[in-house]
């Protein structure tokens, strides 16, 4: 009996596709595991930096289309 491979892919953050073999069933669940933990945290850090990059152009906007006289006699 001729042995079996497990063949896994998936598109990367930069949205290149990526594949890899394993020689069993137990290793690949593990790296897939191992990787979906990693994306979580990367999107849970991606989507708070995201929301200060938001807050941030918010701000920057909202300065640019007020009036200087308005923004002194706030101050």
């Amino acid at each position: 009996m001729m042995g079996s491979e497990i063949r896994w892919g998936w598109v990367d953050r930069d949205g290149c596709a990526q594949t890899k073999t394993y020689a069993t069933a137990e290793a690949a669940i593990e790296e897939m595991n191992r990787r979906q933990g990693e994306e979580l945290a990367y999107e849970k850090h991606a989507e708070v930096g995201y929301r200060l990059a938001r807050v941030k152009v918010t701000v920057e906007v909202l300065a640019v289309m007020t009036p200087m006289n308005e923004l002194e006699a706030k101050l």
